[in-house]
């Protein structure tokens, strides 16, 4: 497996989410920054599980149930830091 790409893979939706969220700080975009985080987070959540199931499963089973397993966290951990990355750069939601 490739670390570089693992990280560059897991790191990519904050740092979209962060730079989306400072680039609507001078333009409104009130709906494309949690769009980006809660997507980006996801399919970045996704491949990073994929790509951990695949180094560390010995069988077919066993790739597709760490697979999963690995998938759901690093989606909840993909998208909880691009969260953070939204608030790092002063992103303000408003519901109204």
């Amino acid at each position: 497996m490739k670390w570089g790409i693992f990280f560059a893979v897991f790191l990519a939706p904050p740092l979209l989410t962060s730079i989306v969220a400072f680039v609507g700080q001078e333009e409104p975009n009130e709906q494309l920054s949690p769009l980006v985080a809660v997507f980006g987070g996801a399919v970045g959540g996704v491949v990073c599980g994929i790509m951990l199931a695949l180094r560390l499963g010995k069988t077919s089973g066993a790739r597709v149930l760490l697979g999963l397993l690995f998938s759901a966290v690093f989606a909840v951990v993909c998208i909880t830091l691009s969260c953070f990355g939204c608030l790092a750069v002063g992103y303000r939601l408003s519901l109204h």
